[in-house]
């Protein structure tokens, strides 16, 4: 998978829901499901989840909250700090070691 935690990423959808996140945007990735080909990225494609006051005890009350749903590896690019754009990765040997790097101005990740 080209995609991996703590990545920056780009959105190639909108996404709506309680905080919607428009196309274009950057967002940090949290979790990586390689098998299922999914990732879940911080305040994108948010979902309500409602909470029982008995079953639960990090939420004595229960209530509603907002929750990180995750959304297919396919709708996101990786985001080059340096190019400011959406890239590919590039993998390239420095120090014998593999590396992945921007395919467009070949900055290391």
């Amino acid at each position: 998978m080209h995609i991996r935690k703590n990545d920056t990423v780009v959105l190639l959808k909108d996404f709506s829901g309680p905080s919607p996140a428009k196309k274009g945007s950057t967002a940090r990735v949290l979790k990586v499901f390689p098998k299922l080909g999914k990732v879940i990225c911080e305040h994108v494609n948010l979902k309500h989840k409602h909470i029982l006051a008995k079953t639960n005890p990090d939420y004595p009350e229960g209530g509603i909250i907002r929750k990180e749903a995750p959304i297919d590896a396919s709708k996101v690019a990786l985001y080059c700090p340096k190019c400011e754009k959406k890239t590919r990765a590039a993998w390239k040997i420095v120090e014998s070691k593999k590396v992945r790097s921007c395919a467009k101005c070949g900055e290391p990740f």
